[in-house]
C-alpha cells in the first residue's frame, strides 16, 4: 500500500472519529436504574453517580480543560454561552464536530492537488479552522443577543418604575416587574432574583453579578439604580430616563446596522449595472461590426 492512500485513509478515519465522538448521544437509562444509582451515591458519597463512557468522559475532561484555559483560541466563551443559554459541553461538541468535518474535507480535497508532505499539514489546517469557527459564530450570535437583552432591560425599567409608583419596595418592585415581563431575558433575571432571595442577597447584588456573567452593562446600570433606592432616593424618574436612553441607543444601533447593509448592497447593484452595460455594448458592437 502506497503512502498517499494510507495518509488519506488516516485523515478520513480521524475526521470520522472526531465527528462520531461528538455526535454520539449520551447513554439513556431507565428510571429504576437511575433511582438505584441515587440510592448508591447517598449511601456512599465518594462513589460517582454514573460511569460515563470513555468518549463522554473524554469530552467532559476536554470541556473542563478548555474552561480553565486563558488562551482565546482554546478557552470557552462562558459569557457568550450564558447569554445564548447554551452549555459548555454542547459548545465543545460543536467544536469537535467542526474540527472533524474540517479535517475530513481538507484531507479529501488536498489528496489530489497537494504533495505528499503537505497533506498532513492541510488536514491540521482544516481541523484548526473547524475548531475556531464555532467560537466566531457564538460571538456573533451573542452580540445580537445582548442587544435584545438591553431592549428587555428597558422594559424592566418601565415596569419597575410603575411598581414603585404603586408604593412597592425596590426589591418587590423589580420582582413584580420580572414576573410580569415576558421573554428569555426576563426569565433569566427572574431566576437570578429568586435565587438571591433564597440566599439572602440583595437584588442589586444579584443583578450586578448577573451583569458580570453575561457582560451586559445595562443590567449593571439597573442594579445601581435599584441600589440607590435603598438609600431613600426616588428612582421612578431615573428608571424612566434609563429606559428612554436604552430605546434611543437601540434605535441608533438599528439605524447604523441598516445603513451598513444598504452600503454593502451598493456593490452587487453596481456589478449588476456593469454587467447589463456590457451586454448592451456587446449587442451594439455586434451590429456595428457585422458587415
Amino acid at each position: 500500500m502506497s503512502t498517499v492512500p494510507l495518509l488519506l485513509a488516516l485523515g478520513v478515519a480521524a475526521g470520522l472519529a472526531l465527528v462520531a465522538g461528538a455526535v454520539v448521544p449520551a447513554r439513556r437509562e431507565s428510571l429504576a436504574v437511575t433511582i438505584a444509582r441515587v440510592d448508591a451515591i447517598t449511601a456512599n458519597p465518594d462513589q460517582p453517580l454514573y460511569r460515563s463512557r470513555w468518549w463522554q468522559s473524554g469530552l467532559e475532561r476536554l470541556t473542563a480543560t478548555c474552561s480553565k484555559s486563558s488562551r482565546r483560541w482554546w478557552s470557552i466563551p462562558a459569557a457568550d454561552l450564558m447569554v445564548l443559554r447554551q452549555t459548555p459541553l454542547a459548545f465543545t461538541t460543536r467544536r469537535l464536530t467542526a474540527a472533524g468535518i474540517g479535517l475530513l474535507a481538507a484531507t479529501v480535497l488536498g489528496a489530489g492537488v497537494l504533495p505528499l508532505a503537505q497533506l498532513p499539514l492541510a488536514g491540521l489546517a482544516g481541523a484548526a479552522l473547524g475548531w475556531l469557527l464555532p467560537a466566531s459564530l457564538v460571538a456573533r450570535a451573542a452580540k445580537a443577543a445582548r442587544v435584545e437583552f438591553a431592549a428587555a432591560i428597558a422594559v424592566l425599567c418601565d415596569l419597575t418604575a410603575q411598581e414603585r409608583d404603586a408604593g412597592r419596595a425596590p426589591a418587590q418592585a423589580i420582582a413584580e416587574a420580572t414576573a410580569v415581563a415576558d421573554g428569555w431575558a426576563a426569565t433569566l433575571v427572574r431566576a437570578r432574583l429568586r435565587s438571591a432571595q433564597r440566599l439572602g442577597h440583595t437584588p442589586a447584588d444579584a443583578l450586578t453579578a448577573l451583569s458580570e456573567q453575561v457582560q451586559v452593562r445595562e443590567l449593571a446600570d439597573l442594579a445601581e439604580i435599584i441600589a440607590t433606592a435603598a438609600e431613600g432616593a426616588a428612582i421612578s424618574r431615573a428608571l424612566r430616563d434609563k429606559a428612554t436612553a436604552l430605546r434611543a441607543t437601540a434605535i441608533q444601533t438599528a439605524t447604523a446596522t441598516a445603513n451598513a447593509r444598504v452600503e454593502w448592497l451598493v456593490w452587487p447593484v453596481a456589478l449588476l449595472v456593469v454587467g447589463m452595460l456590457l451586454l448592451v455594448l456587446r449587442g451594439v458592437a455586434t451590429q456595428v461590426l457585422t458587415p
